[in-house]
């Protein structure tokens, strides 16, 4: 155990190395920001062997799911930049001031249809939507399963940006300023042509019980959605609700086209598992694939993706425990098993440079570890009620 002064020096310094991380990562400069984060999970790891109580210990666990996440993000990024080229410039957002920039969110995405989790039923039914022309649509069915990434793959599909805002972030932090956020988005998409506009969680907001500041916005949505009906030439407008009964009548009036997503069936839980670790090291088979599929039945997108970060933070403590390590051609450290006559005899805390520390790839056995450590598949409840939804209200043209 070390003292408090050599625990603050170890704390200082991972918060120089993040910091140094997240601003690389501001800079859009996504190969240095992540061995940057790499860098930092590392050390953290090291840390959390010398961690010098339980509070401390439940923090770190934290700071290293948030890195592992912040990883995940610069890899997409990189592939991002890889996989279409996108050199160009978005034009400029037309707003100057900190809100709307934080609010608003523009992006060139390139996700196909292939790449999206959901049920194929409610994929074929918003392809057709955009076929036809349809220029408003509502997606309502339960969190976590997938309504951005569908968002994603309709502007991929129309070579369009992204245009994004979620009225929840709206309600709770910038709730005053929600018109002038959607005024905002709607007006950008409209210069930018071809555009999609996804706006999640409208219920949070929009919502059967309204005060003036509320009305406002939905004055304003109704003008920009007129603006959109006189020339809904390369537009798409998405709308997401988590709980469509709340939703306020005369928005749900604006979007008479209204697609079910529902959870996730065997197939697209199967589909989302495997889009999710691809730029994970595992050695899960087509087999096990199968058999989380059936495992995982009335788990959300949501679900699945806690399931697998915990089980990477399994993957993370076996690190931690290990007593013996395989050293790979590269000079990495895996953590070995007892028995095997390849491992040397030593732990992370007497490696001499953590840095080189690597985890184990994850197992089936790690995710099945994973369910009992948290609950999962409480949607169940309200199944009924999404379906009696969608039977009343759910129409497409």
């Amino acid at each position: 155990m070390i003292g408090m002064e050599d625990w603050e020096e170890i704390k200082n310094r991972a918060m120089q190395l993040e910091a140094e991380a997240d601003n690389l990562s501001e800079e859009e400069k996504h190969e240095k920001a992540l061995i940057k984060y790499k860098q930092l999970l590392q050390y953290l790891l090291y840390a959390l062997k010398h961690v010098p109580n339980k509070s401390e210990e439940l923090k770190l666990e934290d700071k290293i799911g948030e890195c592992n996440s912040h990883i995940d993000d610069m890899v997409r990024e990189i592939q991002l930049k890889s996989l279409i080229g996108y050199k160009e410039e978005i034009k400029e957002k037309p707003t100057v001031d900190k809100v709307l920039s934080l609010a608003i969110k523009i992006e060139k995405p390139d996700y196909k249809w292939e790449d999206v989790a959901a049920v194929s039923k409610a994929k074929e039914e918003l392809k057709a939507s955009i076929h036809k022309g349809v220029y408003g649509v509502l997606l309502h069915g339960p969190p976590g399963t997938g309504k951005i990434y569908l968002a994603k793959a309709c502007a991929t599909e129309m070579h369009a940006s992204l245009y994004s805002t979620s009225l929840s972030d709206c309600a709770a932090k910038w709730r005053k300023d929600a018109k002038r956020i959607v005024n905002a988005i709607f007006e950008g998409a409209k210069a930018n042509r071809p555009a999609v506009i996804f706006i999640g969680e409208v219920d949070l907001l929009l919502s059967k019980t309204n005060s003036n500041e509320v009305e406002d916005v939905i004055e304003e949505l109704s003008e920009q959605m007129k603006s959109i009906e006189q020339d809904p030439k390369n537009i798409l407008i998405l709308v997401g609700s988590n709980n469509p009964w709340k939703i306020n009548d005369e928005v749900l009036k604006m979007f008479k086209n209204r697609i079910y997503i529902p959870l996730h069936d065997k197939e697209a839980r199967i589909r989302l598992f495997k889009r999710i670790l691809k730029d994970i090291v595992n050695v899960i088979t087509e087999e096990e694939y199968e058999k989380l599929g059936e495992l995982t039945e009335l788990f959300s997108g949501w679900d699945i993706s806690r399931l697998i970060k915990s089980a990477r933070m399994a993957s993370v403590n076996k690190c931690q425990n290990a007593k013996k390590f395989i050293i790979t051609d590269e000079g990495f450290y895996i953590p070995a098993c007892l028995s095997d006559s390849n491992g040397i005899d030593c732990t992370i805390s007497t490696i001499p440079d953590p840095t080189k520390v690597k985890s184990s790839p994850i197992c089936f056995g790690d995710l099945v570890n994973a369910f009992s450590s948290t609950s999962f598949g409480h949607f169940k409840a309200n199944i009924e009620q999404y379906d009696k939804w969608n039977s009343e209200f759910g129409f497409i043209t």
